[in-house]
């Protein structure tokens, strides 16, 4: 198309901002199909900004791509290509590529136009603005200017530009059709031109549309397109865009971009159209269909395959198809994913038919406790587009559970009879033709019977047959047969046959008597078994049961059967003695009549849901005697199963427990009279202690005064007239400050004990190595005099009392420097361990030991296990101690070696593991 002179005459900027103001997918490129130039919608929708444009295809369709426009390069024809666009946000659209080469100056290297267009809805290229560019040189601004119109040329959209007064600079031939009766377009007025088009309105309303664009700078949009051509046969529909930019004078101008969509919604429709059909006939297909796009994500599926497979397979792609559950009836193994015939459709392009296959739905069918495997035949291809390439996939599958049921059932009678005609089960086949009356027998039959092999293939009377039954057994096989034939269906009947050795045999005839469509009996064809040991075990068996049926009806218990749905089908004859009833009374239900009204319901729900479990039930209820009293019963049932499992029937047993309860009962006064005692001496003995421990503070308490009173004159008697006294009267004198001195300790002990058993304070999170210190320096006077060596690990934080741990520690280490060896230094260490959410800690010695009969007497108070002469104390410093740390919900307890030393452990609660967070 050759330029107008109004763009030949480039302002600097111009043409490449009307370039990227473009909203179509569009690009120039060199014969190495290198990226020279692009609009800002190709970049924004899909990223590509530079290289190779095939960087926005999928590999496989950029292959494509590039061959088709190699061939098209050579020949020098235009490009149309048909496959998916990669987006920038990794999704894929389809669209038709179209390109061609461009008209450049001499010497100036081949460069091609080309355009991209998605052929389905979804967000399309982002609106632009333009605004001025930067100066640029006339030479870059002119083959902007070539390029502009060579791609305005072959666009399939409509373009045009207007200038300030909405005079049209230049058209599009993509927008010609829809000024075909127009004529000449270039210089006239935009609106003078859409009044010989369209009517007066449409006219009035895009015109605003124009000058909203040209004065305020901001872009219009057609919402939704309905532009209509008015007068044509065939109305047109375009959707389209304005965007204000500048000219090559400078002055502002409006681009517009359009786009006939008359064709895409004609086409849109026909593509519903299809689908619609499509979706029907697939719904109305009784086999299951699936179809899957070119990575394996099923897309559709029909009623059918929903109903084969439970609900529809939701998959990502065909990797995922080793989720399904499917084997090779063959070997049993299990399908992998790459086997399914989906998958080998759309990986290798292979077409599977009728191809065998067992599976597991993924849900269980209506009456199903679970999904059960079936069956179906798998049918599978690729499918391709028009260059070839695989784009999804279809299967069908045909459900022949109930086809390979009937033939496994068909070849396992089939060898059923082969293994019992082998073993002997079987005694001879007979083929009886009712329309003729001939009846043929096999070489079996005719042997056992003593007939002529020959006769039987040839055809015998029934007359001849029925010579060899017993005489006892004649006319009721005759009236079986007689009732078989008019009846139709199967047949089965047992009688004795005089054996080819002169005896009489049980046997069984079993057969089946076909009609015609009109009832009319065509055939009787049977084979005879031999039941002569099934009938010997079977009387075994009744002779059994009778002595079962007399016992149970002579035990102390009630007895009774009932089928698999909990109908009852026998009571012993300790029922009817108890509750006088028949079994006329009594069948299916009746049996609850006798049942206490405020037990009845609530015994049958019981009853009803163990039914349903299969599970034992045993319930406890009273029941009515022939008197009108009731009893209590426990009563139990356990479920009789078959070889495979089923619950056949149950049998249950009543047992009276009316005396068991009066006792328990009378147990039951008894145990909370005893408890209720036990709770009154338990209560008695808490406010004997309580007094007991106050008694011992106050006691404690008051005797502290003359304690102090005897210990500080005995002291000051000491200091002055020491002097004065003589050897008895100082030794005299010394017994007594040690005796006040022993006092004054124990005083004290007992009033710490006593007030352990006080009020207790509220645990708190605490650094264990405070209390531990405090300790230390109490007896640091005695570490110093024993030249003793104490050390502790990292000691933890724990919930506790500060000042009772400092007792707790102070005594323990007191007992360690106190029971050292003798002759040597105490050696005491102090650790933690970890149990849980408790830490345990432990004080260890190397000092005397404690032999192991004593290890739980320490504890107690006032215990001692060396008199005061070879170690002080008051007996209740290790009661002190487990006081205080079960105070703490821990526990104390050593470990002791005589001449060893010994270990004291107790268990603290962590005060980061605590319930509260702290």
């Amino acid at each position: 198309m050759p330029l107008p002179p109004s763009l030949t005459t480039t302002a600097p900027g111009a043409l490449p901002q009307l370039l990227d103001t473009l909203p179509a997918l569009l690009w120039t490129m060199d014969e190495a199909g290198v990226l020279v130039g692009s609009t800002r919608a190709w970049r924004e929708t899909t990223g590509v900004a530079a290289g190779l444009f095939t960087a926005a295809f999928a590999p496989q369709e950029a292959r494509s791509l590039l061959g088709a426009w190699d061939a098209a390069r050579r020949s020098g024809q235009p490009l149309r290509w048909t496959g998916p666009l990669r987006q920038a946000d990794g999704t894929s659209r389809p669209c038709v590529v179209e390109a061609c080469p461009l008209p450049v100056g001499d010497g100036a290297p081949a460069l091609w136009g080309a355009n991209a267009m998605l052929t389905t809805g979804g967000p399309g290229p982002a609106p632009v603005s333009a605004a001025p560019g930067e100066p640029e040189t006339r030479p870059v601004a002119q083959a902007y200017a070539h390029t502009f119109a060579t791609l305005v040329e072959h666009s399939p959209f409509g373009i045009g530009v207007v200038d300030a007064d909405l005079r049209l600079v230049v058209v599009s031939r993509g927008a010609r059709p829809t000024f075909r009766t127009v004529g000449p377009l270039p210089g006239r007025d935009l609106g003078e031109v859409l009044r010989l088009i369209w009517p007066e309105p449409l006219v009035a309303g895009m015109l605003g549309h124009f000058r909203h664009t040209l004065a305020t700078g901001e872009a219009q949009l057609s919402t939704p397109p309905a532009a209509r051509g008015e007068g044509d046969r065939h109305p047109e529909a375009h959707d389209w865009r304005l965007e204000r930019v500048f000219l090559p004078d400078g002055r502002p101008g409006v681009v517009w971009f359009s786009y006939n969509l008359t064709g895409r919604q004609d086409w849109e429709s026909r593509l519903h159209d299809s689908e619609a059909f499509l979706s029907a006939v697939l719904e109305a297909l009784p086999v299951g269909v699936i179809i899957a796009d070119q990575t394996g994500r099923i897309v559709q599926d029909n009623a059918a395959n929903r109903d084969l497979w439970g609900g529809p397979p939701d998959t990502a792609g065909w990797e995922k198809y080793g989720e399904w559950k499917g084997w090779w009836p063959a070997t049993g193994e299990r399908i992998r994913a790459e086997e399914w015939g989906l998958a080998r459709a759309l990986t290798r392009g292979e077409t599977v038919r009728g191809e065998l296959v067992e599976y597991e739905p993924f849900s269980a069918r209506p009456g199903e406790a679970a999904a059960a495997r079936r069956f179906y035949l798998n049918n599978a291809a690729p499918v391709r587009n028009a260059q070839g390439l695989i784009i999804g996939a279809v299967a069908a599958e045909q459900d022949v559970t109930e086809q390979i049921a009937v033939e496994r059932a068909q070849q396992e009678d089939a060898a059923r009879v082969q293994l019992a005609l082998a073993a002997g089960a079987i005694l001879g086949t007979w083929f009886w033709d009712l329309l003729t009356d001939r009846f043929r027998v096999d070489e079996g039959f005719a042997t056992y019977f003593g007939l002529d092999p020959a006769l039987g293939r040839e055809g015998l009377s029934l007359e001849q047959v029925i010579a060899t039954v017993h005489p006892d057994d004649r006319a009721g096989l005759i009236e079986a047969i007689e009732e078989a034939i008019t009846r139709g269906g199967a047949y089965a009947h047992q009688y004795r046959v005089r054996h080819r050795e002169g005896h009489y045999h049980w046997i069984e005839a079993n057969g089946r008597v076909e009609h015609d469509a009109q009832g009319v009996p065509q055939s009787f064809p049977g084979v005879l078994l031999d039941v002569q040991e099934r009938r010997a075990v079977l009387e075994a068996l009744q002779s059994s049961e009778q002595r079962l049926l007399e016992l149970a009806d002579n035990i102390t218990q009630f007895a009774w059967t009932a089928d698999a749905t909990g109908t009852i089908t026998w009571f012993n004859r300790r029922w009817y003695e108890y509750t006088g009833t028949t079994w006329d009374t009594m069948q299916d239900w009746g049996w609850t009549a006798v049942h206490h009204p405020d037990h009845v319901e609530r015994a049958l729900q019981k009853f009803g849901e163990q039914i349903r479990l299969g599970e034992v039930w045993e319930d406890t209820f009273p029941l009515r005697g022939q008197d009108g009293a009731y009893r209590w019963f426990l009563s139990r049932a356990v479920p009789i199963r078959d070889a495979a499992g089923e619950v056949t029937h149950w049998f249950g047993t009543n047992t009276d427990v009316t005396e068991q309860r009066r006792a328990q009962g009378q147990l039951r006064d008894l145990n909370a009279s005893l408890e209720a005692r036990v709770a009154e001496r338990t209560a008695e003995l808490r406010r004997s202690n309580a007094e007991l421990e106050r008694f011992a503070y106050v006691a404690s308490h008051d005797l502290q005064e003359p304690i102090r009173t005897v210990g500080s004159f005995s002291d000051l008697l000491a200091r002055r007239y020491a002097g004065q006294l003589d050897e008895r009267g100082r030794q005299y004198l010394t017994m007594l400050q040690q005796g006040a001195a022993r006092m004054k300790a124990l005083v004290d002990d007992l009033l710490t004990f006593s007030r352990l058993g006080g009020e207790q304070s509220a645990l708190r999170p605490l650094d264990l190595t405070v209390p531990f210190t405090e300790a230390l320096a109490r007896v640091q006077a005695r570490v110093t005099e024993t030249g003793a060596a104490v050390s502790a690990g990292p000691l933890p934080r724990v919930l506790g009392d500060g000042p009772q741990l400092a007792q707790l520690f102070q005594n323990l280490l007191g007992n360690a420097l106190k029971f050292s060896a003798p002759g040597a230094a105490p050696q005491v260490q102090v650790g933690a361990v970890r149990h849980g959410n408790q830490w345990q800690i432990t004080v260890a010695d190397q000092g005397i030991g404690i032999e192991p009969a004593y290890q739980e007497r320490i504890f107690e108070m006032f215990q001692r296990l060396h008199t005061r002469d070879q170690y002080e104390g008051t007996g209740l410093g290790l009661a002190i101690c487990r006081k205080i740390v079960e105070r703490h919900g821990g526990r104390l307890w050593v470990e002791s070696t005589p001449g060893e030393g010994s270990r004291f452990h107790l268990l603290l609660q962590d005060a980061d593991a605590a319930p509260d967070g702290r």
